[in-house]
């Protein structure tokens, strides 16, 4: 008994797409959340307040991928020379568009992991400025390079120093092309497009395991035991390298993620947790927040 028979009337659609596409190589994994934010922001102002900073939701995603780098070391990892190849430090990029919305650059956090939010927001602030002003070199260098080549020649350029830097481990930082450039997860904020939902592209010289998405902080209807009120949502949209994050482990990343931003005071190092939680008296998320009787209560407004 044969196994196929020629379909009989594929019609043109079936036609077209098997005559455009080529068979399905792609190992993304997409997978998005909505996070009840009353907590986190909450905790956002208190923060900026005692520390003289001005963190936002992207500094609280970053510093939730570090920490799920670190936890889960499997998620950290990369694919090279036909061989998996798993990070020694949790390294998190996170996008930066320059001054006129045209081009889209960004830089890497060595360790974020290890590093406190008023740390993280001081050395991405300075990279903004580094980049929007053109006055980081390798920025301005790598840019320069990829404006001058047409495509034809770009093209194989790429390849070739994304071959020398990712699978031989060249060191092409002088050209602007450092070494693992990207990390093991990517951070990108596009809230101030409006947009509900999107997912991030998992680029191929980047060889990140993972890219966080995040969206516009909105009010939207939640329930809080049997009843809803609004609140401050944030969604979240993943992307994950199917061949490095299996299902089983992109879903302890996500909830790790959630339970982190959901429960902020995780975020914190262990020296400035003390200075922090003295300065003032935690927000709890209502969903951790049993009454007397056992029913659950809100948590307090912001």
């Amino acid at each position: 008994m044969r196994l196929f028979s020629p379909m009989q009337t594929p019609g043109a659609f079936r036609k077209i797409a098997a005559s455009t596409w080529r068979r399905a190589n792609d190992p993304q994994l997409f997978g998005g959340a909505d996070i009840d934010f009353t907590a986190a922001s909450a905790f956002i102002e208190r923060y900026n307040e005692r520390f003289g900073v001005k963190i936002t939701p992207t500094h609280l995603v970053g510093r939730a991928a570090g920490l799920v780098l670190a936890r889960y070391p499997k998620a950290n990892a990369k694919i090279g020379m036909w061989r998996i190849w798993q990070r020694n430090s949790a390294d998190v990029y996170f996008h930066i568009a320059t001054e006129d919305g045209e081009d889209l650059f960004g830089t890497k956090v060595r360790a974020a992991d290890g590093i406190s939010l008023a740390e993280l927001e001081r050395t991405l602030h300075a990279a903004e400025q580094g980049i929007r002003d053109m006055t980081d070199k390798g920025f301005v260098r790598s840019r320069r390079i990829m404006l001058a080549l047409p495509l034809f020649v770009l093209r194989p350029f790429i390849a070739l120093t994304s071959f020398a830097a990712n699978e031989l481990g060249i060191d092409l930082s002088s050209s602007g092309f450092a070494r693992d450039a990207f990390g093991g997860a990517m951070v990108t904020s596009v809230g101030m497009f409006g947009l509900e939902t999107g997912y991030a592209a998992l680029t191929p010289v980047a060889r990140c395991s993972m890219c966080f998405a995040i969206m516009q902080l909105r009010r939207r209807p939640w329930v809080v035991g049997d009843r809803v009120e609004p609140r401050p949502v944030l969604r979240i949209c993943a992307t994950f390298d199917h061949r490095i994050l299996d299902g089983h482990l992109a879903g302890l990343v996500a909830r790790e993620v959630e339970d982190l931003l959901s429960h902020p005071e995780k975020l914190l190092t262990e020296t400035e947790r003390p200075e922090f939680l003295q300065a003032a008296p935690a927000v709890v998320p209502s969903s951790d927040r049993p009454a007397v009787d056992g029913t659950r209560l809100p948590s307090p407004r912001l």
